[in-house]
């Protein structure tokens, strides 16, 4: 009986090793973006810089900050900077779910910023407003970013 049992076993211990190698086999034929799922990953938030004056006006560094990819990345230089929470994005009439959204007003003008994933990248759109604006202008993309390398880099 000792026989017997030691056999199952030994047969059992080999089934399960080679079942389990070609679920391996299976995970690595399987082609992955890694570029993709990492940029929809990524939990990117925007930063002000140290402000500094040139010509009497403020002028604020904005950047892009994620916490995976630990890079701060200059988006724009503007007048001023506020973060856009995002229980007030729909009233600037942006899409309530992005990544980040702020504005630049500053002596009665300013831009309306906001970044969202899309298509494996990170798209930055911009609109002007103003106090003395008639109609209210539309969003437009200011500029693009992927993933290289693991830096984000702007598509040109």
């Amino acid at each position: 009986m000792k026989g017997l049992n030691l056999i199952l076993f030994a047969f059992l211990f080999t089934f399960l090793a080679c079942s389990t190698d070609k679920k391996e086999e299976n995970k690595q034929s399987e082609p992955i973006n890694e570029a993709s799922q990492i940029i929809e990953q990524q939990n990117f938030t925007v930063v002000s810089g140290e402000e500094t004056e040139k010509e009497g006006m403020p002028q604020v560094p904005v950047f892009i900050k994620s916490e995976l990819i630990n890079e701060n990345l200059l988006l724009t230089t503007e007048n001023g900077f506020i973060v856009i929470e995002a229980d007030s994005r729909e009233a600037y009439g942006m899409p309530k779910e992005v990544a980040f959204s702020f504005n630049t007003y500053y002596a009665g003008a300013g831009y309306l910023y906001y970044g969202n994933v899309e298509d494996n990248q990170l798209k930055v759109y911009r609109k002007f407003y103003g106090e003395e604006s008639e109609s209210p202008e539309k969003y437009e993309l200011f500029k693009t970013f992927e993933l290289n390398s693991g830096k984000l880099e702007e598509v040109k």
